[in-house]
């Protein structure tokens, strides 16, 4: 019974949730697998939630990132399973090979060593060369390895936020349940079969079945009943409760971006601004584009939203998107290339994109000759280097006044931050 109760719980956490966040790294392979693989049934332990994995390639003079776990659309539920296996992190994995070759794996460990709080002074390493002594402190480690530890502190502060949530929404629920009589399991079963065929054929419509890659409706309805049904009792249930959370932002500066000539839109001085790392192959960052219009239409005077590149290395054709994307920001439009392309994420070869800079109207020579400029590339690799400094690990990745989500923002969530 606790087990479907906390499967609801994290499906609510799921989509009311936006702390910032860390993405896990995965391997190339491990990522298409979760854009293709599709599996009709969840183990009743498996924890429901709307998030599912599309993480980012290595961004210059950076440590190996692949496409990230993107923070799950809320369709993505139903390939949860498939994609929690296929992008299960693995950056402290190592393979026999790697293990060999790494100096690291030869390393030995005091284990007499007593327990002892670890501070910017402790001594973490230390080791001989030509008989000179040398060794490494804690802050140096962290000075060296800022992004990565970044994401640690993140990371943390994450984890508390779904604990805490996920503790009070399972809690809340069988209060709910016992005032109605129910148990858990029969409270959780009446919520699902309140929504409407209608509902869900609405959003099986408008959101799983776009890619044409999607399983039929048959094998994917109960999931979305499941869904929706958790959705519409975190909105209610959050708002009645009148639920805060309260737990400190992680001791960690906010993150300066350079801002200047991103594409932008939005309210000038606005209270949010919102940074977007994205990628024009990626599938889950042409999902975000809805939502993000909608944070726009609904904060009018309140949000700004900026783009920045970061295609992804096994992306081969992310990088001449963001350069075509570019080179029409140079001609005054940028987000009508940027709407084209991600509506047309199939198409992006050389003659392509050439076609969506003539749908636009765009002078074709001052657009063929941009596309071939070093400073262009070098602009996008510009935006790879400070996102691979903040600590982005994935795509689509999400900032708001310095500070990493963990999560594609909503309305809701944006709301909550004003």
């Amino acid at each position: 019974m606790k087990t479907h109760v906390m499967v609801v719980a994290s499906a609510m956490l799921a989509v009311a949730v936006q702390p910032p966040s860390v993405y896990a790294e995965t391997t190339p392979e491990k990522v298409e697998a979760a854009e293709t693989e599709v599996k009709t049934e969840t183990p009743a332990s498996t924890t429901v939630s709307a998030e599912v994995p599309d993480q980012p390639s290595s961004p210059p003079k950076s440590a190996p990132a692949v496409e990230k776990p993107a923070s799950v659309p809320a369709e993505k539920i139903l390939v949860q399973a498939a994609a929690t296996e296929a992008a299960e992190p693995v950056k402290n994995a190592v393979s026999p090979s790697a293990k060999a070759a790494s100096p690291a794996a030869e390393s030995e460990t005091d284990e007499a060593s007593p327990s002892v709080p670890l501070t910017d002074e402790t001594v973490v390493a230390s080791w001989v060369v030509d008989g000179k002594s040398q060794q490494l402190t804690f802050k140096a480690l962290k000075d060296a390895r800022k992004a990565a530890f970044r994401r640690l502190e993140q990371e943390r502060y994450n984890t508390i936020q779904r604990e805490l949530e996920g503790f009070i929404l399972d809690k809340l629920l069988r209060e709910e349940a016992e005032r109605n009589d129910k148990t858990a399991d029969a409270y959780v079963k009446s919520l699902a079969d309140a929504v409407s065929e209608e509902e869900i054929k609405k959003f099986y419509e408008s959101t799983v079945s776009k890619d044409g890659k999607s399983p039929p409706l048959e094998s994917v309805e109960q999931r979305i009943r499941q869904y929706l049904a958790m959705k519409d009792a975190t909105t209610r249930i959050r708002k009645e409760a009148k639920l805060k959370l309260s737990v400190p932002q992680p001791n960690i500066p906010p993150v300066k971006f350079n801002l200047s000539d991103r594409p932008h839109k939005g309210a000038k001085d606005a209270k949010l601004t919102l940074v977007e790392f994205s990628d024009f192959q990626c599938p889950y960052c042409s999902k975000a584009i809805a939502p993000l219009n909608e944070i726009l239409k609904e904060f009018p005077n309140d949000v700004e939203l900026y783009f920045f590149h970061f295609p992804l290395s096994f992306h081969k054709k992310a990088k001449p998107a963001a350069i075509a994307a570019r080179c029409a920001q140079k001609q005054g439009k940028f987000w009508e290339m940027h709407d084209l392309i991600f509506e047309n994420q199939s198409k992006l070869g050389e003659e392509d994109l050439k076609t969506h800079a003539t749908k636009l109207e765009l002078d074709l020579t001052k657009y063929e000759t941009c596309v071939k400029d070093p400073e262009v590339a070098k602009f996008v690799d510009e935006d790879m280097s400070q996102g691979s400094e903040a600590g982005v690990g994935g795509t689509p990745s999400f900032f708001v006044n310095g500070r990493a989500l963990e999560r594609p923002p909503t309305v809701e969530s944006i709301r909550a931050m004003l």
